[in-house]
């Protein structure tokens, strides 16, 4: 795989803050540090996005309201006939 440039700019502070953090964790170049920042937070935002977790309880009460639905607010049934009159399908039980 053929490596890609990344550039950035940083202000004076910044750049010295992750130099001296890079030289302290025994990284060799500042490229080796952001680059293990990147492979150990990534994969952890990535799946933060791609997984949900609750808790028994929320998890409970999401199966109930979907067994037994609240009827739907007028305010509800007005906005889907509006959808429905600006050609997009909508199908209701109602």
């Amino acid at each position: 795989m053929k490596a890609a440039r990344f550039e950035m700019q940083w202000d004076d502070e910044t750049r010295l803050l992750a130099e001296r953090a890079a030289t302290l964790s025994g990284h060799t170049s500042l490229k080796a540090y952001v680059t293990q920042l990147i492979r150990e937070n990534a994969p952890k935002v990535i799946s933060n996005y791609e997984h949900l977790q609750i808790t028994n309880e929320n998890f409970s009460r999401f199966v109930a309201a979907c067994e037994n639905p609240p009827k739907p607010s007028s305010k509800l049934l007005n906005k889907v006939k509006v959808l429905a009159t600006e050609g997009i399908w909508v199908e209701t039980k109602i």
